[in-house]
């Protein structure tokens, strides 16, 4: 690895050892092949890519500096919450490299952010399809600035299909120089992630299997648990369970899931007028400076109550959950599995509670090969 980035790595991480993906996606460097990863989230996978990409790109140039009026790598992320994520690693990552690092997701303050983008210096790009593609179509200046890319990373391929961004995906590609690295990570490999993969990478592309034959997934590994109650109930119960938690655990970090925006407003404002209460909210009607600083919060805290909806579901890594409940049922089994896997990450323990009411007792079947208990 070059000099800036190891000491990035030393001083601004504190690494001395690597994880799995990143040793084994490492170990490839430099490589001008594209990557197929599987790897799960909490692993370390962003580092891994924004270093594979960096340190090729740097190799290719045999020590010249990036073309400044270039975009070099963009990374697509299904949310807002995993591009900022992204963008605040990569900027930790290129501190000694003196490069810029930018973001372009939905939400208000578009003018700006385009501006910014043209204007100013930006070798990394985090992005969410939508916006992305927006400024694609719609901004020739953008369109110029990402004339001159040379990698292309899907950041949790899956979830980007899943959520219905294929088309967008294929109309991105068109934009995008046909001269390229293109690196996908994804958490698993479905028949679409095959077929979206054969589509974008060079068939010499590397595959690299992060995931261990004999892992236990995070949703097998974390103590499952689920109650009925009626709505009346619910909320006292709530409160009782997260002051036991806190009782058991002064260091506990926990996350309430609920179906929606509003039910996350209305209760955060409840619980936070109840003594001793401190409720953090997040959702999609908060702004995205909300958002990004409920989030940074709720992730340097030692001891945290988080209210949100499925906004942070996936991708988005909080160190140190120790519960994650959910007040409802999910709207599928998938959702349910994403949610608890906020909790028990890297190898360490979590717990997970439903609640749902005695018309949502038939959820329980979609669960049923799950170690989930009264």
């Amino acid at each position: 690895l070059s000099e800036p980035t190891l000491k990035a790595l030393t001083q601004e991480f504190n690494y001395t050892t690597m994880s799995p993906v990143q040793a084994q996606v490492l170990s490839l460097l430099p490589t001008d092949r594209d990557l197929l990863v599987r790897a799960r989230t909490g692993t370390g996978k962003t580092l891994a890519f924004v270093i594979a990409a960096l340190e090729s790109a740097l190799h290719r140039r045999q020590g010249a500096r990036f073309d400044s009026s270039s975009i070099t790598i963009l990374v697509l992320s299904p949310t807002r919450e995993l591009a900022n994520q992204i963008a605040e690693e990569s900027r930790r990552l290129i501190r000694f490299h003196g490069y810029g690092v930018g973001i372009a997701v939905g939400g208000p303050g578009r003018r700006n952010n385009l501006a910014d983008l043209v204007r100013r210096r930006v070798d990394i790009l985090a992005a969410t399809p939508g916006r992305i593609l927006d400024y694609l179509q719609n901004e020739p200046d953008f369109r110029a600035k990402l004339a001159g890319m040379e990698t292309l990373i899907f950041d949790e391929a899956d979830q980007l299909l899943e959520m219905g961004f294929k088309d967008a995906i294929a109309d991105i590609v068109s934009y995008l120089p046909r001269e390229r690295q293109t690196f996908m990570f994804s958490a698993t490999f479905s028949e679409d992630i095959k077929r979206i993969a054969k589509l974008t990478l060079q068939p010499n592309y590397n595959y690299v299997d992060a995931v261990p034959t004999n892992e236990t997934p995070t949703h097998l590994a974390v103590r499952q648990t689920y109650a009925i109650a009626n709505y009346h109930q619910m909320l006292p119960t709530l409160y009782e369970v997260i002051k036991q938690h806190y009782a058991s655990n002064p260091l506990a970090k926990v996350i309430v899931f609920f179906s929606t925006t509003k039910i996350v407003s209305y209760l955060s404002s409840v619980f936070n007028s109840i003594p001793g209460m401190d409720v953090l909210e997040i959702h999609s009607k908060l702004s995205q400076i909300e958002r990004s600083r409920v989030a940074n919060r709720f992730r340097t805290a030692t001891s945290a109550v988080l209210f949100t909806s499925d906004v942070s579901a996936r991708g988005v890594d909080y160190p140190g959950v120790t519960l994650v409940m959910q007040l409802g049922m999910p709207s599928a089994r998938e959702q349910y599995i994403h949610r608890i896997g906020r909790t028990g990450r890297a190898g360490k323990t979590g717990e997970g509670i439903l609640m749902l009411a005695p018309f949502e007792k038939t959820f329980l079947t979609e669960l049923k090969d799950l170690p989930i208990k009264e």
